[in-house]
């Protein structure tokens, strides 16, 4: 790994975790799954980023980690996880994007 790259990736990382916005996805509360493959009735393969599972319900959060610039994608690749989960019985109570490279990281769809 090029020495820039690690300081770059250092930066990114330092930028997320101390954000309170994004750390209450890091909660101990939830039971995780990342990218963890979830089937379409159709038989497709998805993977989100990050799964998170209210222990005592069927309620979860999907988090979706994005570099670049936003795009109308990335909210229907959201959303068709969320769909997916919900024919599955679970209440998606959040669809969370998080822009890693932005001032403002977190959207919320």
């Amino acid at each position: 790994v090029k020495k820039g790259s690690l300081e770059k990736l250092n930066k990114v990382i330092d930028s997320l975790f101390s954000d309170h916005k994004i750390l209450k996805y890091f909660d101990k509360k939830w039971l995780v799954r990342t990218e963890c493959e979830i089937l379409s009735a159709s038989g497709k393969i998805n993977i989100p980023d990050r799964l998170l599972f209210d222990k005592k319900s069927k309620k979860i959060i999907i988090v979706d980690f994005k570099t670049g610039e936003r795009s109308s994608d990335h909210n229907e690749q959201i959303t068709k996880y969320a769909n997916i989960l919900e024919s599955m019985g679970y209440k998606v109570i959040e669809k969370v994007l998080i822009y890693t490279e932005k001032q403002d990281k977190i959207k919320l769809v």
